[in-house]
Formats: C-alpha cells, sequence, structure tokens
C-alpha cells in the first residue's frame, strides 16, 4: 500500500489487475443483500479455501468433490472481499479505495503474475493505491458492506462479525 497498511487480497476489476474499490464494494453489498434476502437459495458446497476440490484433483462443481463447511459459500466469497475491506478502513480518518492504475492495467493483457514483474507505467510494481477520496460514496457502500457481513457472518463467527462491525463505523466515520 502506502508503506502502512497491507493491502493484499481482495477482488480485481475484470479484464486487469485493478482493484477498483466502488465496484469491489458493490459487490460485496449487493451479494449479501441477496443473501440476507434468500438464505434458502445459498449452499455449502465447498471448503473456503477450496483444499478439498485440490486434494482431490477435481475442479468442477459437477464432481461432487467439494467438502462442505457449514458455512453457505456465499459467505465465504465474500468473507475474502470483507478481509481486504477490513484493511482499507484501518480508522475512522484513512480510506483506502484502489490499487493500481486502470489506464496502465487496461494495456496489458497478461497474467497478474507477470504484470508483477512490469513497472509501474506498465501497470507493475510498485502499484499506485488511491486513498481518503474527497466522497463518501465507495466509503459509505464499504461500511454497508461490513455492517450487513457484521449481521450475515455473527452465527459463524461473532469475533470476525465484531471486527466487520468496528470497521463498518471506520468506514461510516470516514464517510
Amino acid at each position: 500500500a502506502d508503506g502502512s497498511v497491507n493491502l493484499v487480497g481482495g477482488w480485481h476489476d475484470c479484464g486487469d489487475h485493478v482493484k477498483f474499490g466502488h465496484t469491489q464494494y458493490f459487490a460485496g453489498y449487493v451479494l449479501l443483500l441477496g443473501y440476507s434476502m434468500f438464505p434458502k437459495g445459498y449452499d455449502d458446497y465447498y471448503k473456503s479455501d477450496y483444499s478439498d476440490y485440490k486434494s482431490a484433483g477435481v475442479y468442477t462443481w459437477e464432481g461432487g468433490k467439494g467438502v462442505p463447511n457449514g458455512i453457505p459459500d456465499i459467505l465465504d466469497e465474500v468473507k475474502y472481499a470483507t478481509d481486504y475491506f477490513i484493511k482499507c478502513t484501518p480508522s475512522g480518518s484513512t480510506f483506502y479505495y484502489q490499487v493500481g492504475n486502470g489506464n496502465y492495467d487496461h494495456q496489458q493483457w497478461v497474467t497478474s503474475v507477470k504484470m508483477a514483474t512490469l513497472g509501474t507505467s506498465a501497470g507493475g510494481q510498485p502499484r499506485p493505491v488511491g486513498k481518503n477520496p474527497n466522497d463518501a460514496s465507495m466509503a459509505s457502500f464499504c461500511g454497508a458492506t461490513l455492517a450487513l457481513m457484521s449481521r450475515m457472518y455473527r452465527h459463524w463467527d461473532a469475533a470476525y462479525a465484531d471486527n466487520c462491525l468496528a470497521h463498518a463505523k471506520y468506514a461510516y466515520t470516514y464517510a
């Protein structure tokens, strides 16, 4: 990140390797909203780290090699994002909203591993970080997603739910 916060994780944008906050925060919120409204529509087919598929050597859902972990798969997926969102909101006065530069990334059609070997102007390292925007939109969606995750995940891990809620409040304060 900017030398003080580790921003590893989160979802990359489609077609490049930028982590755009506005799309991640909105996507996480919508996925959680769907689950909150229709929880019976979401199944549990595999572990959050996919180790069950890896050990079986079969990576298709149809292969039936997944081992349920007791948590709906949609929550496992969104947790990958909210782990990152927690990093994006280290306090009520700091908010990270982007990693990478879309203008540079969009010029490359390579894997993330290859891009990491390139220089900054080609979408590689060090990657620019967006911090403390002058509006509340992204921080609001980030906070709403973390707050909803706190409510949806509490049944499985109250400590994680509490952490999500604390960082949701940081995002709200920033907004």
